[in-house]
C-alpha cells in the first residue's frame, strides 16, 4: 500500500541530545517517481531531482518512529544536504545516521569526521 504522505524535516537551531540524519540523497537516488531513479535499468538517467514525491524509506521510517518515543532526549533532524553546514550538527551530543547513506558530498563527510574528531559521538545504523 502506498501512503499518500510527503515526508519533510523541521530543523532546529537549538542544541539537542540526538541529531538524526535522514538518508535523503539515497532515498532520492532509489526513488522512481516521475518514471526513473538512478538505479533504473533501462534508459538510466544521469541525474534525478528533489522536485518530485520521494517516499520515506521503510527502514528509516521504523527508526524515526522509534526515536519519537524517546522522551528522555531532545531530538533534532537533518537531511543529507544539511551535513554540508557544520553548524547544523555542532551543538549536538550525538549524531545518529539512520538508514542507507551512500551519497554524501565531500564537505558532508569532512564535517562528519570533524564532529567525531572533536570528541562528539556518532551512531551509524545500517539497513
Amino acid at each position: 500500500m502506498i501512503e499518500k504522505k510527503i515526508p519533510f524535516i523541521v530543523k532546529t537551531s537549538q542544541p539537542v541530545d540526538l541529531m538524526i540524519g535522514y538518508a535523503s540523497n539515497t532515498a532520492n537516488a532509489y526513488c522512481t517517481s516521475g518514471g526513473k531513479g538512478l538505479y533504473t535499468v533501462d534508459d538510466k538517467p544521469y541525474q534525478v531531482s528533489f522536485h518530485r514525491p520521494i517516499p520515506l524509506e521503510v527502514f528509516s521510517g521504523y527508526c524515526l518512529r522509534w526515536f519519537e518515543e524517546l522522551s528522555d532526549f531532545t531530538i533534532g533532524y537533518i537531511a543529507d544536504s544539511d551535513l554540508d553546514d557544520y553548524s547544523s550538527i555542532e551543538n549536538s551530543k550525538i549524531l545518529v545516521i539512520v538508514g542507507h547513506n551512500e551519497y554524501w558530498t565531500r564537505t558532508a563527510r569532512t564535517n562528519f569526521d570533524r564532529f567525531v574528531n572533536e570528541g562528539h559521538d556518532a551512531l551509524v545504523s545500517f539497513r
